[in-house]
């Protein structure tokens, strides 16, 4: 009896989800409100009590800075103000003494006046004297710097024994409540996206949407620019790494194939050669959408999961009935 023969042998390779690497971008997630923690007088670091990561309470201590000068400075003030006091007492005597000289006759009005001059000289020397003592000691307690909110340490832009500057940084805040995503995007992504955008994003194993709420007019130095978008479902902490996916806008591709698997005939129109379920070779037309990175994104009526010839389907007649091989990469 004369022999069958042979079905063909092609490789194949199933369609993927139509992921596009070139519309996502990574960015960091911090929370909506940030606090820039400095200290108004400035000093040597003398603990950090807490650190990058540390969820910290409001009021709790942060960082101790030394109190040997502020100490010094609160030890002037109240020697000072004591001297104040002690001058301003005796100017009062005195006034009152050179007002009983008056009333006797043995002393001037010109006296009286000078002698009154005096002690609100004295007293307005012991008023600043004790505004100096009342900074001095606001001074002193600010060597205790204090969580101002409930949050998580985001950034530490100090070390243990460096001197702090006045209003220098020297922690960074995410407070509870909202998180923002803030991510670099290039130009070809970035003039595409509006303000209200929905975007998806990807921490791990995590993931949720954003909504799109400020995108920068320029670019940065890489070339890229600034999007900010406000994560409104789904939990991911301030720090974490995060991929954000926009959206495809009109033309939405349906599946991701590779580039090979794509036929392009001489009137331009491009197809696929799947295998249907009788392992029958189908052609099917499809538009191609994009190339990326090997691979080609494609509409039509194609959905992730069918078999696609990636290779030797061209050799091959549609309506043959082949034998498959899976390609795995």
């Amino acid at each position: 009896a004369q022999a069958r023969p042979a079905e063909p042998w092609v490789l194949v390779q199933a369609a993927a989800a139509p992921t596009d690497p070139s519309r996502r971008a990574l960015g960091s997630v911090r929370a909506a409100q940030l606090h820039a923690i400095s200290t108004e007088t400035g000093g040597r670091v003398l603990r950090l009590e807490a650190d990058v990561g540390d969820h910290v309470r409001r009021g709790q201590l942060l960082v101790v800075l030394d109190p040997a000068v502020a100490t010094r400075r609160l030890l002037a003030a109240r020697e000072e103000l004591a001297r104040a006091e002690a001058q301003l007492v005796e100017r009062e005597r005195n006034r009152t003494r050179v007002s009983g000289l008056v009333t006797l006759g043995a002393a001037s009005e010109a006296d009286a006046e000078q002698a009154d001059i005096d002690r609100q000289a004295a007293a307005s020397a012991a008023a600043g004297a004790r505004t100096a003592l009342a900074a001095a000691e606001q001074e002193l307690a600010a060597v205790e710097i204090r969580a101002p909110v409930d949050g998580v340490v985001a950034l530490r832009h100090i070390e243990r024994s460096a001197v702090a500057g006045p209003g220098a940084p020297l922690l960074e805040l995410d407070g509870d409540g909202a998180r923002e995503i803030v991510a670099y995007a290039p130009q070809t992504i970035a003039s595409a996206v509006q303000r209200g955008t929905r975007v998806v994003w990807r921490s791990g194993e995590r993931s949720g949407h954003a909504i799109v709420e400020r995108v920068a007019r320029r670019a940065a130095g890489s070339g890229a620019r600034q999007i900010v978008a406000r994560v409104t479902d789904g939990e991911v902490e301030p720090g974490a790494i995060t991929e954000l996916e926009f959206p495809e806008g009109a033309s939405a591709a349906t599946a991701r194939v590779p580039a090979a698997a794509v036929q392009i005939a001489r009137d331009g129109s491009h197809t696929l050669r799947v295998v249907d379920a009788d392992r029958r070779l189908r052609a099917l037309p499809i538009k191609l959408v994009r190339l990326v990175d090997g691979y080609a994104l494609v509409a039509g009526d194609i959905a992730p999961g069918d078999l696609v010839v990636a290779a030797g389907g061209q050799h091959v007649a549609a309506g043959t009935r082949v034998q498959t091989r899976l390609v795995t990469r």
